[in-house]
């Protein structure tokens, strides 16, 4: 029951009710499931964020977007002064929380956290989830069961999508 989520699908403001895009799903998660995620993340992220590439520094405590957005500033008028080009490369992944391999996550986490019954405990958690979609006519669908992705709302999601990301390849970037 801890790791079942009711989602209710709301219509966004301004869409049609006929399409699927036009709702924006929300996960109502039980409370005790979500306080031991808190302790959870208490207890791990000092340890996670020695390990987090300084590419990710927009999900670092204490850091921000803003903090990329200065360097790379800093690092186009570096080029420019120096009369270099200067690359850059964004990505924007759709879905990207969901479709996070579970297997690779664990692979990367015990290479973070080498304690093999904590990562084995989260990854049960994670794993094992549920959910049911409420539709606005009060219509329940059957359970279904995630088989891949991290749970959307979940305070540990940016820690372990920052894990599952930790082994991208890094720029050679001066700061």
């Amino acid at each position: 029951m801890w790791r079942r989520a009711s989602v209710i699908a709301l219509l966004k403001p301004g869409k049609l009710d006929t399409s699927p895009n036009s709702y924006r799903p929300i996960s109502l998660l039980c409370t005790t499931f979500k306080l031991t995620e808190h302790l959870i993340l208490n207890r791990i992220n000092l340890i996670v964020e020695k390990f987090l590439p300084r590419e990710q520094e927009g999900l670092h405590s204490g850091c921000s977007t803003e903090d990329q957005v200065a360097c790379l500033t800093q690092n186009i008028e570096q080029a420019f002064e120096d009369k270099n080009v200067c690359r850059a490369l964004f990505l924007d992944l759709t879905a990207a929380y969901d479709t996070v391999c579970h297997l690779g996550l664990q692979l990367n986490f015990l290479k973070v956290l080498a304690c093999q019954p904590i990562v084995n405990f989260i990854m049960e958690l994670l794993c094992s989830r549920s959910f049911v979609l409420f539709t606005r006519d009060r219509y329940a669908s059957r359970l279904f069961r995630t088989k891949s992705g991290v749970a959307q709302g979940s305070v540990l999601v940016p820690c372990l999508y920052n894990i599952y990301t930790s082994d991208f390849p890094e720029t050679s970037a001066k700061r």
